[in-house]
């Protein structure tokens, strides 16, 4: 499962569950890091009230969320929604996120599902060789049994 920075809220929680109960293989960056469930109350002017409800817990029990919600402050204005920018080198060096199984550093600057994307190139490959790898399995198990049926 491909992971990177802007997988958050419920892309994060799949990915964590998924991974927890040893469903899935993540690989490219570490995750967002969110660990929260937000409320949004729109409010008069164009202004918005967002408040911090809860925490949730992957199924181990561990909570990525990073403890800081003061870097989560955003902007409502005419509609638009403007985030302050973060540090990214803060972000990179604090505990909160799933780390990939598999790191893939992103290109810089990638658009967004286009062909030169590196981290789903890579992955895809990864998927790829893991079905052709458990087909394999599968044809060699239904060979071993037909051997076994045939000596009896």
């Amino acid at each position: 499962m491909l992971i990177d920075d802007s997988s958050a809220s419920a892309s994060e929680m799949l990915a964590a569950a998924l991974h927890d109960n040893k469903r899935a293989l993540l690989c490219g960056s570490k995750s967002f890091g969110k660990g929260v469930m937000q409320i949004f109350y729109p409010l008069p002017n164009s202004t918005a009230l967002s408040i911090t409800a809860g925490r949730y817990l992957t199924p181990s029990g561990r909570w990525l969320g990073s403890g800081n919600y003061g870097d989560e402050v955003s902007q409502v204005e005419n509609g638009q929604k403007e985030k302050k920018e973060r540090e990214k080198e803060t972000k990179k060096e604090s505990a909160h996120g799933l780390e990939p199984d598999i790191l893939i550093e992103p290109k810089p600057e990638i658009e967004y599902g286009a062909d030169d994307d590196n981290q789903l190139q890579s992955c895809l490959k990864l998927a790829q060789a893991k079905l052709t790898s458990q087909n394999q399995k599968v044809s060699e198990n239904k060979g071993a049994k037909q051997e076994d049926q045939g000596a009896r």
